[in-house]
């Protein structure tokens, strides 16, 4: 996931070189600057991320929104499980955008993070959405 943060950052880092981070950038231009990180990054994908995590997509979700879309590969589904799963995946995401200095042009700029996640037959299960206002 380090990866992936890197290369955002990166590429995000290079669309606003010219210009002072403090600058809040208008709704068109950041989604223009996700959908071009978003499309760059794509074509490495799908990314096996660990024994149950596959990374499907990315792309612009437009209103300052950039999507993951992951599949789990998991034989049982339990609701128990599943929720437990879903507790520690948000609390490692939110940690993760709120703390990761790569990500403060993120903050900055009002830009959320989605995370889908669907199981082996692409059903959905939950999602995870975060921007600065989660970091409070």
């Amino acid at each position: 996931m380090n990866k992936i943060v890197l290369i955002l950052y990166i590429s995000l880092l290079i669309f606003s070189s010219t210009t002072s981070a403090s600058k809040l950038f208008s709704d068109s231009e950041i989604n223009e600057m996700i959908s071009e990180v978003a499309s760059n990054y794509s074509k490495n994908l799908p990314q096996t991320l660990d024994q149950t995590t596959i990374l499907e997509g990315v792309f612009a979700g437009g209103n300052r929104n950039i999507v993951y879309k992951y599949k789990l590969i998991l034989d049982n589904f339990d609701s128990t499980i599943l929720q437990e799963f879903k507790r520690l995946v948000y609390r490692k995401h939110k940690n993760n955008f709120c703390t990761q200095p790569n990500l403060a042009f993120y903050r900055t700029q009002r830009i959320t993070m989605e995370h889908n996640f669907m199981d082996n037959f692409g059903n959905y299960l939950f999602s995870i959405k975060l921007n600065k206002s989660d970091c409070n």
